[in-house]
């Protein structure tokens, strides 16, 4: 009698260990992504500024150039650029006739570029950089000195909104337990993040924005 019931006993035990085993090996699998965005205060800005002369000699052009670039870089650096951070290229000078068949005289071309702190007064900036004599002022770039702790904030983000919508279907799906399978970041061309330069007050370019997009596959049981 003891042996049948032993016998028993041990059948169970097999059968039940056999649906935990068939349990645990055939979760549910399902895909959730989330999103994460962080916006910051921008905390520079690199400015580029374009100056053309022209003057019917070499020397006139180059000297009326010369006048120009001073003024140019006078009015970035009392205007907020860093005068450590200016750069300047080289003088190209080419004669008009290279340019336009006939055409007399020369056109002579130089680039400068700086860095600014003071990212809310860009517009400004942009407009005395036009008032000292440039040609064209590109539109500029900004940055922030911790980009990379954004991105990491904004992935933990995306992570933990994925993380919510897991657990809403788990309960959905009657599951108690979950586990992260994989995940992968969610890409819009070559990069999964984005940055964006946004407008405050009529100020464009007062704020950065990270975004991160992931996609997480998780087991449910």
């Amino acid at each position: 009698m003891d042996n049948t019931k032993k016998s028993i006993l041990g059948f169970i035990t097999v059968v039940v260990l056999f649906f935990i085993w068939r349990y645990i090996s055939n979760p549910l699998v399902v895909t959730v992504t989330g999103s994460g965005k962080v916006t910051v205060p921008a905390t520079l800005a690199k400015i580029s500024a374009t100056i053309v002369e022209t003057g019917d000699t070499v020397d006139k052009t180059e000297l009326a150039l010369r006048g120009k670039i001073a003024a140019v870089r006078l009015g970035m650096v009392t205007n907020g650029v860093a005068e450590k951070s200016l750069a300047q290229s080289q003088v190209q000078i080419t004669p008009l006739a290279s340019v336009v068949s006939g055409a007399k005289g020369y056109s002579a071309t130089v680039a400068i570029s700086g860095e600014t702190s003071e990212v809310a007064n860009l517009n400004s900036l942009i407009v005395k950089v036009y008032s000292a004599g440039a040609s064209i002022v590109s539109q500029p770039v900004v940055e922030v000195s911790n980009q990379q702790e954004l991105e990491n904030s904004a992935l933990l983000k995306a992570l933990e909104e994925a993380d919510i919508n897991a657990k809403f279907m788990a309960k959905l799906k009657n599951k108690m337990f979950k586990k992260v399978v994989s995940v992968q970041q969610a890409s819009s061309g070559n990069s999964s993040t984005t940055t964006k330069v946004a407008e405050k007050d009529g100020v464009v370019g007062s704020s950065f924005e990270v975004a991160k997009a992931v996609s997480v596959v998780y087991y449910l049981w």
